[in-house]
């Protein structure tokens, strides 16, 4: 089950993040989480490794929750968490679950009516991209 949606910044700025019920790490442990993979991010950046390809793969595995991220071509990262009870994660899957956030947020940053956003850096208010992110979510559950 996923537990945390993230889109950090280019200057690691919370974009969005959304943290769904889980029942081994609190929200706040979760968001630290993804700023940590932000560390992970700038590693791979810095030795040009993957940098051909959005997906960055697993970022961090601890017991019980997985982080995977993809970084878009402007340096926006996607990160969710993963609650699995199983070690087997289908990464085609995960691909296509950062793409579709991915798509969300650029559905969100280009659309002028729905947007209450002050600066690139601000986080992002968007009833609509909640309402898709959360039917994204429950899609994972439900597959």
């Amino acid at each position: 089950m996923i537990t945390l949606v993230g889109v950090i910044g280019r200057q690691d700025k919370p974009l969005y993040l959304k943290t769904y019920e889980n029942e081994r790490y609190s929200d706040a442990r979760l968001i630290e989480l993804a700023f940590a993979a932000c560390d992970i991010f700038h590693e791979r950046i810095e030795t040009k490794a993957r940098l051909n390809d959005s997906y960055f793969g697993r970022l961090i595995a601890l017991e019980g929750i997985l982080l995977f991220g993809s970084m878009s071509n402007t340096q926006i990262r996607f990160v969710i968490a993963l609650q699995e009870k199983t070690v087997v994660i289908n990464e085609g899957k995960v691909r296509h679950v950062l793409s579709r956030i991915q798509a969300e947020y650029t559905r969100a940053v280009m659309n002028p009516f729905h947007l209450a956003r002050v600066d690139e850096n601000g986080p992002i208010v968007s009833s609509n991209m909640d309402r898709a992110i959360s039917q994204i979510v429950a899609s994972w559950s439900h597959s």
